[in-house]
């Protein structure tokens, strides 16, 4: 989720209908195994790569976006 996307919704993502369905897709895709870790390229504010470790999917997260600094 881009950042100001995430203002624009002015909440938590993680709560949001789309990206719940999104986070959703991305479970499929991924399996029921667990993973060490995740490697989330573009991850914007890493709201998927949370939504992994918190449901247990992934034990950490590896978040890279180029387009962000800081």
């Amino acid at each position: 989720m881009d950042l100001k996307e995430e203002r624009a919704i002015g909440g938590d993502p993680a709560s949001h209908w789309y990206y719940i369905s999104k986070g959703r897709a991305i479970r499929a895709l991924i399996g029921e195994d667990h993973h060490r870790a995740v490697l989330d390229v573009g991850a914007g504010s890493g709201v998927f790569s949370r939504m992994l470790t918190q449901a247990g999917v992934a034990t950490k997260a590896v978040c890279v976006d180029p387009n962000y600094s800081g």
